[in-house]
C-alpha cells in the first residue's frame, strides 16, 4: 500500500500499544512475532524454562501467549504467597543469624505449594468432599506400594488445605517446620542469651560465634531432613502415576519475580531454592515451569546465595535468552501500524513506511530508531506512540518530528533506567550527571578530579542507603580509601550494566554493549585507556557531541 492511497489525518490517542504485556493483549495477541523462543518453551521435553532478558524485552508478552494458546495452565502470583510471614518470623531470623542453610526449607516450601497445586488443579478440587474423594481414590491404587503409599500418606495429611488460597497452605506449612525447628531448638536445654516468648525465641542480645555454632549444630540437621523424603516421593509419583498422559501438558507459570514480593534477603534465597525445585520437578515430564526474570536479577541471585556446592554453569540448561533482530523487530512494528490501521480507518496492508518517513537525515529511519534503543519491543514501541502523539492532523511522521520525539524519548529512557534500577543502586540518577556533555568516546582524562570529587561529596550529604555500592564507593573516596581512578571504572561498570555505556576496552577491541555482549564487567576490566560510549539512546538528555572516533 502506498502513501498516496492513504487518505486520512492521525487522530488523538492513537498507540502501537502498551508498555505493560497486561495491558497490551489485543496489540500482542494480533501482532505476536514469533522469534523461535515459544516453541521452546511449550516444549515439555525441552528443559529451558527460566526466560531471560531486560525489562521490556517481552518476557511476561511470552508468557501471556502461553496462556492464550496453551491449555491446563497454572498461574502462581509470588505476591500472594505471604512469603514475607518467612521473612517476619523470630526462628528464621535466629537461624539465618546463625548460619543454618535454609535452602531446603525454602526448596520444601515451593514443592508443597506446587505439588499440591498440580493435584488441585488435575482432579478440579474445590472443596473438602472432593479432597478427600481424591486422596482416597490415590490410596486404593497404591495400597500395596509402600513407597507411593508414603507419598498418598502426605497428600492425605493436607488434604483438608487443598481448597484453601495457597498463602494460607504457605503460611500453615510454615507454621508447622517453624514448630517443628522450634522444638528442636529446646531439646537438650536452653539455647544460650535466647528467651522464651509465647513459645517463640528471640536474641536477647549479639550471640557470639561459638553460641551460634551451637545452634547451628543443633537445627541444621533438621532443617535437611524436614519432610524432604516424603515431598520426593510425591513428585516421584506425580511423574509416574498421575501426570502421564503425553497429549495431555500442564504450564505453571511464575512472573514477577523482579518485583519487591518479599524482602530482598528472603528474596534471593527463594529464588535460588525455586531454582532447584523446578529442577527437581523435571521428573514430572508433562508438567514444565515457565519463569520469566531480569537477567540482572538473575545475576544477582547468584552473587548473593552462592556457596561451595552451587554451580553456575548447571544452571544455564534451563535459562532461555531473549533477544531481537533488526527485522524481527521492523515485522513487530509492520504489524502493529496493520492493526491500528484495521481498527481506526478499516484498511488493511498498512506498513511502518506507510505513515513515517523513508529516512531521517541520509540514515533509513527505522535503523536510526533501533540506533537508539536497546533492540527491544518496549523501547520501539514507545519511541513510534510519542512519533503518533506528536503528529496528530497530519497524514504522515516526518523527519522533523521524529527529531523532536527524540529529546522526550532520550529523556524519558534516561529516567526509566534510572528507576528501573533504583532499588539497587538510589543514587544513579545523581552520578549520571558525570555524563553530561561529554564526546563521545571519552577516557579517563576527560572527567576531571574536581568533577569526581564534587560528585562524592553530593552523594555522601545525601545520605543513599548503605546497600548501595555507589555511596559506599562515595564514603570511600571521600575519606581517600579508594583512587579516583578506582572510583572511575567502579562508576562505569555500573554504567555499563544498566546498559548506559558501552566500553571498548583495549585499542584492539570492539565496544562491547550489556544489552549485546556480557551483561556485567568487572571493575578490573575497565582500565585508565578504555573509551567509553553513551548510548544513542541517551545522546539528547546528556548531550552528547558525537565526534569522529570510532567504536571498532
Amino acid at each position: 500500500m502506498s502513501k498516496k492511497q492513504l487518505k486520512f489525518k492521525l487522530k488523538k490517542h492513537l498507540k502501537l500499544g502498551a508498555m505493560a504485556a497486561e495491558n497490551d493483549r489485543d496489540y500482542l495477541y494480533d501482532c505476536f512475532v514469533d522469534t523461535g523462543d515459544y516453541d521452546t518453551l511449550v516444549n515439555t521435553r525441552d528443559d529451558r524454562s527460566i526466560i531471560l532478558g531486560r525489562t521490556g524485552s517481552g518476557k511476561s508478552a511470552l508468557l501471556e501467549i502461553v496462556k492464550r494458546r496453551e491449555e491446563n495452565i497454572i498461574e502462581i502470583h509470588p505476591e500472594e504467597l505471604s512469603l514475607n510471614y518467612i521473612s517476619h518470623s523470630n526462628v528464621i531470623k535466629l537461624l539465618e543469624e546463625c548460619g543454618v542453610n535454609l535452602d531446603p526449607f525454602y526448596q520444601l516450601l515451593w514443592k508443597h505449594v506446587f505439588a499440591i497445586e498440580l493435584i488441585k488443579y488435575k482432579y478440579k478440587i474445590t472443596d473438602e468432599s472432593s479432597a478427600r474423594s481424591t486422596i482416597d481414590q490415590l490410596l486404593n491404587i497404591f495400597r500395596k506400594d509402600k513407597s507411593k503409599e508414603v507419598a498418598v500418606e502426605y497428600l492425605v495429611k493436607w488434604h483438608d488445605k487443598f481448597w484453601l488460597p495457597v498463602e494460607e497452605r504457605v503460611k500453615e506449612i510454615t507454621s508447622k517446620i517453624e514448630e517443628q525447628l522450634n522444638n528442636k531448638l529446646k531439646v537438650g536445654g536452653g539455647v544460650p542469651k535466647l528467651v522464651n516468648i509465647s513459645d517463640e525465641f528471640v536474641v536477647t542480645k549479639n550471640l557470639n560465634k561459638e553460641e551460634k555454632q551451637q545452634i547451628k549444630n543443633r537445627v541444621q540437621s533438621a532443617v535437611d531432613s524436614v519432610q524432604i523424603q516424603e515431598l520426593h516421593r510425591v513428585i516421584k509419583l506425580l511423574g509416574e502415576d498421575v501426570f502421564t498422559d503425553e497429549q495431555q501438558k500442564f504450564y505453571v507459570l511464575i512472573d514477577k519475580l523482579d518485583e519487591t514480593w518479599v524482602e530482598n534477603k528472603t528474596r534471593f534465597k527463594l529464588i535460588r531454592a525455586l531454582f532447584n525445585t523446578i529442577v527437581s520437578f523435571r521428573k514430572v515430564r508433562t508438567v514444565k515451569f515457565l519463569l520469566a526474570m531480569r537477567q540482572d536479577l538473575l545475576q544477582t541471585v547468584f552473587n548473593r546465595t552462592r556457596d561451595a556446592s552451587f554451580q553456575e554453569d548447571k544452571q544455564r540448561d534451563y535459562m532461555l535468552n531473549l533477544s531481537w533482530s533488526d527485522s524481527e523487530l521492523k515485522e513487530l512494528l509492520d504489524l502493529r501500524v496493520g492493526s491500528l490501521f484495521q481498527r481506526q480507518y478499516e484498511k488493511k496492508d498498512a506498513k511502518f513506511y506507510d505513515i513515517f518517513s523513508r529516512h531521517v537525515g541520509n540514515q533509513d529511519t527505522l535503523s536510526w530508531i533501533l540506533e537508539r534503543t536497546m533492540m527491544r519491543p518496549r523501547d520501539v514501541i514507545f519511541f513510534c506512540n510519542l512519533c503518533l502523539e506528536k503528529a496528530v492532523g497530519e497524514s504522515s511522521i516526518n523527519s522533523a518530528k521524529i527529531k523532536d520525539v527524540e529529546v522526550t524519548y532520550s529523556r524519558e529512557r534516561l529516567e526509566a533506567v534510572c528507576q528501573e534500577w533504583k532499588e539497587e543502586y538510589p543514587s544513579l540518577e545523581l552520578v549520571v550527571d558525570i555524563l553530561k556533555r561529554k564526546k563521545n568516546g571519552f577516557t579517563h582524562s576527560d572527567i576531571s578530579r574536581e568533577q569526581i570529587e564534587k560528585l562524592a561529596s553530593e552523594i555522601f550529604v545525601k545520605e543513599f542507603p548503605t546497600t548501595d555500592d555507589i555511596s559506599s564507593w562515595s564514603v570511600d573516596l571521600t575519606n581517600k580509601d579508594i583512587s579516583r581512578a578506582t572510583y572511575i571504572n567502579r562508576l562505569f561498570s555500573i554504567f555499563y550494566k544498566v546498559g548506559i555505556v558501552g566500553i571498548k576496552r583495549d585499542g584492539h577491541e570492539s565496544a562491547i554493549w550489556a544489552f549485546i555482549d556480557t551483561p556485567t564487567i568487572t571493575e578490573t576490566e575497565v582500565k585508565r585507556s578504555s573509551h567509553f560510549y553513551i548510548h544513542p539512546m541517551f545522546w539528547r538528555v546528556l548531550g552528547t557531541h558525537n565526534d569522529t572516533r570510532k567504536q571498532k
